[in-house]
């Protein structure tokens, strides 16, 4: 089966959903649910923390010491416009194919 590759927009996307719906996430469960191996999902982490969409909270457990992610409210913002933009042209996108 050959599925198309996703844009990085929609693998930061892809990462923002997944922090949105529960909040304090870790690296591995994103990691599940994006479908992204680790060292590629650090990647975009580090650069979604870089542009203020992320945070990384450390907590002692067990003194191990456990990151988790959460989306800022700007974040949530860009999440929710970019959403609406791409609604925007899937509709456009529709709307060519029917004429």
């Amino acid at each position: 089966m050959n599925c198309p590759k996703r844009s990085k927009l929609e693998i930061y996307m892809d990462i923002l959903k997944v922090m949105m719906k529960e909040r304090e996430q870790k690296a591995t469960r994103i990691m599940y649910r994006t479908n992204l191996a680790y060292p590629v999902l650090m990647g975009y982490i580090k650069t979604l923390i870089e542009l203020g969409l992320v945070t990384c909270d450390n907590s002692d457990f067990d003194k191990r010491t456990h990151k988790e992610y959460n989306i800022t409210k700007f974040g949530e913002e860009a999440l929710r416009k970019v959403g609406e933009f791409s609604e925007l042209f899937a509709v456009k996108k529709d709307w060519r194919k029917r004429v």
